[in-house]
């Protein structure tokens, strides 16, 4: 009897069973892992540090639009030099200084190559830039709404 017992549990136990549970449990234990590293994987991508590709610093600016003024806000701790902005990709306003905080820019400041001022009865505002050669330790840096 026990010889049949024995012979029934090595039966179990044969190539073929292992081999089935073996792939089985690797492709939990695949299936587990790969649940585990994508999204930690996808958290560490989105939590590098973007400055390392990025050629410039980012500006921090917060934007608003009166009926004939663009309001742009300065929220960086440095005063922005050197300042170029580009409204719609054709009008454009250079000023050498933009201090902290918020400043007021009438629209028809913004030029275009021709010398005509925006006009915002005609053109809504719907692209800017703002490009700062000399920002935080004299790198430039801009900000693009």
């Amino acid at each position: 009897m026990n010889k049949t017992n024995v012979f029934k549990s090595t039966a179990l136990f044969s190539p073929s069973h292992h081999f089935i549970r073996t792939s089985l449990l690797a492709n939990r234990w695949l299936y587990l892992s790969l649940g585990i590293l994508l999204p930690l994987l996808s958290f560490c991508a989105g939590c590098s540090n973007q400055s390392h590709y990025a050629t410039e610093p980012q500006l921090l600016a917060a934007l608003s639009f009166a009926p004939r003024h663009l309001i742009i806000d300065n929220q960086n701790d440095y005063v922005w030099t050197k300042v170029t902005i580009t409204l719609n990709s054709n009008f454009t306003y250079q000023t050498p200084i933009l201090s902290r905080g918020p400043s007021s820019i009438p629209l028809a400041s913004f030029l275009d190559p021709q010398g005509e001022s925006f006009n915002p009865d005609k053109t809504q505002p719907h692209h800017l830039k703002v490009e700062v050669l000399e920002g935080i330790n004299g790198k430039p840096g801009q900000f693009i709404w």
